[in-house]
């Protein structure tokens, strides 16, 4: 954690002292059509994230899940009509290829 922090901070004052203006204040010609960069600075962050997110699935099906309690029923079954009403307006609302995805959450 402290080599990452300094790190960050070596390259952050090296930046700055780097490509701090001058004198002579000249503005840098503009590049436009750089494709490649901009595919590679959005699907990189993406690939980064969904790593993570398998990781995180993948540790939660390690992990075993508590035992259910006498709570935990007599909530299920409280929930019951808020769930089949969430349902009813799922179904109103959504066009008909989005029902079953939005349903399989609730």
């Amino acid at each position: 954690m402290a080599a990452i922090l300094l790190l960050v901070t070596v390259l952050v004052l090296y930046v700055s002292f780097r490509y701090r203006s001058h004198v002579a204040n000249v503005v840098p010609q503009q590049e436009f059509g750089r494709t490649s960069l901009e595919i590679l600075w959005t699907v990189g962050p993406v690939l980064i994230l969904v790593f993570i997110f398998a990781a995180t699935i993948h540790a939660m099906k390690e992990s075993s899940p508590p035992a259910p309690s006498e709570f935990d029923e007599h909530l299920k079954y409280a929930l019951q009509p808020a769930l089949s009403l969430a349902r009813a307006c799922i179904r109103s609302v959504f066009p008909w290829p989005l029902v079953p995805l939005c349903l399989s959450i609730l």
